[in-house]
């Protein structure tokens, strides 16, 4: 349960902190928010390296290191999509591409 909310809170963060780069990039359009590096990339890499780090620290006891590390990067990896996916959904929307 403690992960799941963990994971969620990373996803909101992860959320709010992209809309309002894109925001600030469609609004100012001015240097650095020009880059599309800072404005989508930067934030998943970040979202990725958090749900990695929560979700490794807390795998079942079952998995050998091996599963381990392709769950754990393999989960983090769908759930920081998801996140990616919603809050680009929710900016390209409203500010327009």
């Amino acid at each position: 349960m403690k992960t799941t909310l963990k994971l969620l809170a990373v996803a909101i963060i992860h959320g709010v902190a992209g809309v309002l780069l894109y925001r600030q990039g469609v609004v100012s359009g001015g240097f650095p928010f020009d880059s599309d590096f800072l404005i989508f990339l930067l934030p998943a890499m970040i979202a990725l390296l958090a749900n990695v780090w929560i979700i490794g620290a807390s795998p079942p006891a079952k998995w050998t290191q091996a599963t381990r590390g392709t769950l754990t990067c393999g989960l983090a990896l769908v759930v920081t999509f998801f996140s990616t996916w919603a809050y680009a959904l929710v900016a390209l929307n409203t500010y327009g591409s």
